[in-house]
């Protein structure tokens, strides 16, 4: 048995076991469920990997929406630069909080529908799709 913080790993029993129960997602995997170390791990990495992965992807969407639009990239520039204290007073900054919020509203982070083979040249709005490719609906 080897101990971790609040936690006791059972490497020769594939356990893992927590000292006090939070009543949290971890607690709920070890104390409700019949998965071994290795599958409570994994679950636990995959919903790291997944969350850091929509937030990067999100991120992105924000920077180039930002990079196309210089006049709200300086609003809040300004209105970042007049708060004082950060940590605390970072709700004043509305149009910050008011462009996370259309970022989030405007981007899609996974494709919502199964991919779709373009079957013919064509081009829609401007931009040429070519015999072939590969669109996410």
């Amino acid at each position: 048995m080897k101990e971790y913080g609040e936690f006791e790993f059972d490497f020769a029993k594939n356990q893992l076991k927590r000292k006090v129960d939070n009543g949290s997602y971890i607690d709920f995997l070890i104390n409700e469920t019949d998965m071994n170390l290795d599958e409570i791990m994994s679950d636990i990495a995959l919903a790291v990997i997944a969350g850091t992965n929509t937030t990067s992807k999100a991120l992105e969407y924000a920077f180039v929406l930002l990079s196309q639009n210089v006049f709200i990239q300086e609003q809040i520039y300004n209105e970042i630069k007049e708060i004082d204290d950060h940590m605390n007073n970072i709700t004043k900054a509305s149009v910050l909080r008011a462009f996370i919020q259309e970022v989030l509203r405007l981007s899609v982070v996974s494709p919502l529908g199964m991919p779709h083979e373009a079957t013919k040249n064509i081009e829609i709005d401007g931009y040429s799709i070519s015999k072939g490719a590969i669109i996410h609906t």
